[in-house]
């Protein structure tokens, strides 16, 4: 079975990022954290809900989501599966957006 295409949104202005999955999109407040003796960048996204995930960037397996994808899946983000939030994030640094 294919999985649905991934896409992002973001609104650098407000802090906004939207994340898309095939027809379900969702919004998070992005907010860059600091995480003391940490390689790395490190976010919290936030939904309207007050559901928050917690996101460290180190580098392929040292990266770390507190998401529900990324406890089943891991860091893999090939193929559509893993951490949305890490991909989003790790393309817009990829793109010099964040």
């Amino acid at each position: 079975m294919k999985r649905p295409t991934r896409t992002l949104n973001y609104l650098p202005a407000a802090g906004l990022l939207f994340l898309t999955e095939g027809k379900r999109s969702t919004g998070y407040l992005l907010v860059e954290t600091t995480t003391e003796g940490t390689k790395g960048r490190s976010f919290q996204l936030a939904k309207a809900d007050g559901t928050a995930y917690d996101v460290l960037l180190a580098g392929g397996p040292d990266s770390q989501c507190d998401c529900p994808g990324f406890t089943h899946h891991g860091f893999a983000i090939r193929g559509g599966r893993g951490c949305k939030h890490l991909a989003a994030l790790a393309k817009l640094i990829e793109l010099g957006r964040l």
